[in-house]
């Protein structure tokens, strides 16, 4: 994959979403989540780029022949690539579904597998707690699940009746009132150079808006930045709940993406598995 990194026929926005899907590969290949009979599931898999490096790399171990591929997403974008997936040896399906309809165990691949690992590259708001809830709330999926690595994004789309955190936010004195306000301050760490369009006095648009809080650019970044650890802190301890060793990780740079945090899960049993029988 560095090779394509470093590929001059690539612009800068594909060596971008290049280095972010590195990095969520290089997270799962240290979770040792690539082990035989494993289906991952991308949710919200758009052109499915995630699911085509996870093949690739799978393809290096002797087991590959008994993985799977499930790609998740309510849209059907242009130029997929799901062709390339077909050209390979796993078994691939494409299933087109909001996720809050989503009856995963029904999934004839999921269904068949011994292992379950889900990733997601930017997840937007409630979306990535339809997924956890998706994964761990089904009695007959949770116990397979191995793994999760989903890099979220978009936490002012996060609502109080899907959050999966908010008994987490209810013990650290949140409210349900709180938490709109909440959700829309996560916005700041996203809001951009703060330089946009101008108003008929030449004032930047950014600085009124702003004025009454007395606060620069970087701090309110930083503020943002710290309500979206928030609510992702909330969703680890979601995951704790359900049996997993979960943490947020920076998986790349700001200069790649605002948007540079994952949850990243790993079933306990799946880390006594890896004390009781090192490789």
């Amino acid at each position: 994959m560095q090779s394509e990194i470093e590929n001059p026929m690539n612009g800068n926005e594909a060596r971008r979403h290049l280095r972010q899907t590195s990095s969520i590969l290089w997270l799962l290949e240290r979770e040792d989540c690539f082990k035989s009979d494993t289906c991952f599931i991308e949710f919200g898999s758009g052109k499915g780029g995630l699911t085509y490096w996870v093949a690739k790399v799978v393809e290096t171990f002797p087991t590959s022949a008994t993985q799977s591929l499930v790609l998740i997403d309510r849209s059907s974008p242009r130029h997929k690539k799901d062709n390339k997936l077909q050209e390979t040896d796993f078994k691939v399906e494409r299933i087109r579904i909001d996720i809050e309809d989503l009856k995963l165990d029904e999934v004839p691949l999921v269904q068949k597998s011994k292992h379950l690992v889900a990733v997601s590259k930017h997840l937007c708001g409630t979306a990535t707690d339809m997924a956890l809830k998706c994964l761990l709330e089904t009695n007959s999926l949770v116990n397979r699940v191995a793994g999760v690595v989903f890099a979220t994004c978009c936490h002012h789309q996060c609502s109080w009746g899907t959050f999966v955190g908010k008994e987490y936010l209810k013990n650290w004195g949140f409210t349900e009132d709180d938490f709109r306000p909440l959700t829309c301050i996560t916005s700041w760490n996203v809001c951009g150079t703060g330089t946009g369009k101008f108003t008929n006095n030449s004032q930047d648009f950014n600085s009124i808006k702003y004025s009454r809080l007395n606060l620069r650019l970087e701090e309110r970044r930083l503020i943002g930045w710290n309500a979206k650890r928030i609510l992702d802190y909330a969703r680890c301890q979601y995951l704790s709940s359900h049996g997993f060793d979960s943490r947020c990780a920076t998986f790349v740079n700001i200069e790649d993406t605002y948007e540079n945090v994952c949850i990243v899960g790993l079933a306990k049993r799946q880390i006594l598995n890896q004390i009781t029988n090192p490789v």
